[in-house]
């Protein structure tokens, strides 16, 4: 039933005739390759202790790019080989001259993964990821090798979705440790209080000159909206919300979009709206003088990694995501859209009996109070501080140094 349930929705997602080429691409992956895997799975490669394989649902980035980042300006290629898995090597030439090696890891459009990304990752002595790693744990994973789950973040989202393997997974703090061992289905001992190595670029100064040409603001107050995914890509993970016209909170017409963009012009914001990578594309909105519309893409080609750019903005709106919870560490204002509490609630719910107070921030419900609250970011006023304060040290972990990549390199003795 769930196979054709996701033949209906890559059909509608697609197309018919794209639908039908992904088919064709399997039903050859099965002849070759899946033999190929077969074979290798059958004499499994020497387990390589100095060969890290990272891999991360969005490209090259979040949590793993930042330690891959860190051990290769350490030193640690002297040490390590470093290996990524991604969707064109080609991208990554710059990268690879640096002695990171990339490989390719699916063949087509058919999702499926390639000779080479199964021999690299059955052979690699640690493996660092950000999602499930589903296609190594339902064939083989080796007891000698480490998996280090440097996970995607912790919100205020309800579980959704199965068990996923690994020996170690990070949380911010000790208050998500417990969280995550029911999430997870794990150990207490392997959910680890460390932090996230991308909050080295969230802490850390921020290069002025190469985030205003990802997104000039001038003198005007950036505010990043980042809203979790309602409608997604994915057909499991899909939310199935009304969100109105844009599938945005809050904004529900195009009426209330161009309101939206002459408040922020008035006031001298620009209103940055960051698609979440498993929220579909907002096919409706177009180019607006002070609403600007950014994606991974645009990070990945302006070079520049998403944490260091959220480092740069002057608050945040966003709701049950977990950029919410990361947002903390910068001590800078945050809204909540909450027009839909009560719908996720009754949806998928909530990870904290009483979420809304982990929330530190204004509550926004309706167009008039997120109005409000960007005309206080743009005057330069903060209410909330004294609120993040009496949350901040329950929800993160955080080191004298505020070196996030150090602790979890000493943490691993690598």
């Amino acid at each position: 039933m769930n196979h054709i349930r996701n033949i209906v929705f890559f059909i509608k997602k697609n197309g018919f005739f794209p639908t039908i080429k992904i088919l064709y691409e399997k039903m050859c992956y099965r002849m070759t390759t899946a033999k190929k895997v077969a074979r290798l799975e059958k004499n499994l490669p020497e387990i390589k202790k100095n060969r890290m394989l990272f891999h991360s649902h969005v490209e090259y980035g979040d949590n793993a790019r930042y330690l891959s980042d860190y051990l290769v300006d350490k030193g640690y290629l002297d040490k390590y080989e470093i290996i990524w898995l991604v969707s064109n090597p080609e991208k990554y030439t710059a990268e690879a001259r640096k002695g990171i090696r990339f490989i390719q890891e699916l063949e087509g459009e058919s999702g499926l993964r390639t000779f080479e990304a199964y021999e690299a990752v059955l052979s690699a002595g640690y493996v660092f990821f950000t999602s499930a790693l589903r296609w190594v744990e339902d064939r083989v994973r080796r007891p000698e090798q480490r998996y280090i789950d440097l996970w995607h973040g912790c919100g205020y989202k309800g579980k959704k979705g199965g068990r996923i393997s690994f020996d170690y997974v990070l949380v911010p703090g000790e208050m998500f440790v417990d969280v995550k061992k029911e999430f997870f289905g794990c150990d207490r001992a392997q959910v680890l209080p460390l932090g996230y190595p991308r909050y080295d670029g969230l802490c850390a100064p921020v290069e002025t000159d190469k985030v205003e040409k990802l997104l000039k603001k001038g003198n005007a107050k950036l505010v990043l909206w980042m809203p979790t995914f309602r409608n997604s890509v994915t057909a499991d993970l899909n939310e199935k919300m009304d969100n109105g016209e844009f599938g945005l909170p809050i904004i529900r017409t195009e009426e209330q979009l161009r309101e939206m963009n002459r408040f922020c012009r008035d006031n001298n914001i620009i209103l940055a709206l960051k698609r979440h990578p498993l929220q579909m594309q907002y096919h409706s909105l177009k180019p607006m003088s002070n609403i600007k519309m950014l994606d991974d893409n645009d990070f990945l080609q302006a070079q520049i990694r998403m944490y260091d750019f959220i480092g740069y903005s002057d608050a945040l709106i966003s709701d049950y995501s977990s950029i919410s919870v990361d947002y903390l560490l910068l001590d800078k204002p945050i809204g909540f859209t909450l027009d839909d509490y009560e719908a996720y609630k009754e949806g998928r719910g909530f990870v904290f009996d009483n979420p809304l107070e982990f929330m530190p921030g204004a509550h926004l419900y309706d167009m008039e109070q997120m109005q409000d609250f960007l005309k206080q970011v743009a005057k330069g006023n903060d209410g909330w501080k004294q609120e993040r304060e009496k949350v901040i040290h329950q929800m993160h972990n955080i080191p004298k140094n505020r070196q996030y990549c150090a602790r979890i390199v000493d943490y691993f003795h690598l």
